[in-house]
C-alpha cells in the first residue's frame, strides 16, 4: 500500500513509527484479543494509550489502565477507551492486584500489556493474570524479573516480548495512515 505523503504529512505522522506503531501493533499484530475480554494496560504514555485506542475496537468487557502518575491520568485526551482508570500511586503492596481481580469477578486479567518495563509491574499484572491469560512487555527497563514457575505453569500462561508491535513499518504505518484518511469504523480498521 502506497499512501502519498508530503512535508505537512511527515511532521504530523512522524511519531506513527515508534511509541504509537509499537502500542498499537501489539494489540492488532501480537495480541488480536477476543471481542468482550479483559485487558489491562500498565502504562498511559503513547505506547499505552496507543494500545487502549487499538484495545477498544474489539469491545472488550473491561479495558483498564493503570498509571503512577495522578498528572498524566488526569490529563488523559478523549477517546482513550478505558472503562476504568488506576492511580497506582497510592496503593500498598498486594493492592493492585486486589483491584484488578474486583474488576474482573476474581477471573484475572486475560491480557496484559507491560507498557513500563519495571519488575513489580511485571509481577502485579502476572498475579493478575487470568488462567490462560497473555502477557505482552513492551517496555524495556528492566534487566531481569523473578516470577514463580509453578505460578506460572498452573495459570497456563503466555509471556512475550515485542518489537515495535511485530509491525513491519513499511506496512503498518501507512495502513494506519490510510485508515484514519478514510475514516474507517473500527470493525474496518480491524480488518484491514
Amino acid at each position: 500500500m502506497k499512501v502519498d505523503c508530503g512535508r505537512e504529512d511527515l511532521v504530523k505522522f512522524s511519531a506513527l513509527g515508534c511509541g504509537i506503531q509499537t502500542g498499537a501493533g501489539c494489540v492488532w499484530n501480537v495480541m488480536n484479543p477476543a471481542v468482550g475480554s479483559s485487558i489491562v494496560i500498565f502504562g498511559a504514555g503513547a505506547v499505552g494509550l496507543s494500545a487502549a485506542m487499538i484495545a477498544k475496537l474489539y469491545s472488550p468487557r473491561q479495558l483498564i489502565l493503570v498509571d503512577v502518575s495522578a498528572e498524566k491520568l488526569a490529563n488523559l485526551p478523549s477517546g482513550h477507551g478505558a472503562t476504568h482508570i488506576i492511580d497506582s500511586s497510592k496503593l500498598g503492596q498486594g493492592e493492585l492486584v486486589a483491584k484488578l481481580m474486583e474488576l474482573t469477578e476474581g477471573e484475572g486479567v486475560e491480557y496484559v500489556i507491560d507498557a513500563v518495563g519495571h519488575p513489580v509491574v511485571l509481577k502485579d499484572g502476572h498475579a493478575a493474570m487470568a488462567k490462560g491469560g497473555t502477557i505482552v512487555t513492551l517496555g524495556g527497563i528492566m534487566k531481569e524479573c523473578s516470577i514463580q514457575i509453578n505460578d506460572h505453569l498452573v495459570k497456563g500462561g503466555t509471556w512475550r516480548g515485542t518489537h515495535q508491535g511485530d509491525s513491519v513499518p513499511r506496512v503498518m504505518i501507512p495502513k494506519m495512515i490510510q485508515a484514519w484518511r478514510d475514516g474507517k469504523s473500527s470493525r474496518e480498521v480491524l480488518s484491514l
